[in-house]
């Protein structure tokens, strides 16, 4: 006793499934675009950072991600900052919006965290809100600083020197 089934599919019909799957495809492409806009930018080695060699990313032993070997250098160890500058700041964040990137600082001011006015960074053809923290006048409180942002928000977060032009 065999059964066998026919299946038969219009050519109206597989035109039909193509084009919905085309339409759920591309919905799905424009959601993570639309996500990947509301996320706050990160920084990267950009002019002003590879500028200033003393720029070094905050990686801590408590966070797990000691991969750079100044990371381990006890703060007598840090090079002086010279009379160039004197203060140093904490990198948290970049955003595209600027109510957005103040909210966000607002929230860090709340939580007790020095913030600094927001900095325009032109970064290719968009305009970039950079979001600070200082100044602080020694690397363990910059450090420390960086890392309980690091850890309460899990964004990669640098210091750096606060240089005049700011």
């Amino acid at each position: 006793m065999n059964k066998i089934f026919e299946l038969s599919i219009s050519k109206g019909r597989v035109v039909l499934l193509l084009a919905s799957l085309t339409v759920c495809g591309v919905l799905l492409y424009a959601a993570g675009i639309l996500t990947g806009l509301m996320l706050p930018h990160h920084p990267s080695i950009t002019e002003d950072m590879a500028s200033h060699p003393s720029t070094t990313p905050v990686h801590t032993e408590e966070t797990g991600t000691a991969t750079n070997p100044s990371s381990n250098l006890k703060t007598g160890d840090m090079p002086s900052l010279g009379p160039a500058t004197s203060q140093l700041v904490v990198h948290v964040s970049n955003f595209e919006d600027r109510v957005r990137a103040q909210s966000f600082a607002d929230s860090l001011k709340r939580q007790g965290f020095p913030t600094l006015p927001l900095r325009a960074l032109q970064d290719e053809d968009r305009l970039l809100y950079a979001v600070r923290l200082g100044p602080y006048s020694d690397w363990d409180s910059a450090a420390r600083a960086a890392a309980d942002v690091q850890r309460s928000y899990n964004l990669p977060t640098y210091v750096r020197p606060l240089m005049k032009k700011e």
